[in-house]
């Protein structure tokens, strides 16, 4: 039983760690490029403003992926993953 909840456990930690991600650059004129620690299949990021309003959702599979924002008033934003444990917070100017 130990060994089968210390597979989980390490499950758990691994998807953790590949919904961890980069975006630059930070300050943006409006394309950004976000790169994921492992390969990704299938995860919704979520852009916010800073009024909590979404402005951009998309769907990425892959490592790296480029998204064009510029047409996002300049403002703060915030990114985040699909299940929201993880976010960066990114200046369009």
């Amino acid at each position: 039983m130990k060994h089968i909840f210390n597979l989980i456990k390490l499950r758990f930690l691994l998807t953790e760690k590949s919904k961890r991600f980069s975006i630059f650059p930070n300050h943006s004129t409006g394309k950004v490029f976000i790169t994921f620690n492992d390969f990704i299949d299938d995860i919704t990021i979520t852009i916010i403003d800073i009024h909590g309003t979404t402005v951009h959702v998309a769907e990425i599979t892959g490592k790296d992926t480029e998204l064009d924002l510029s047409t996002l008033p300049k403002g703060v934003y915030f990114i985040y993953n699909d299940d929201k444990s993880k976010h960066q917070k990114f200046i369009l100017y």
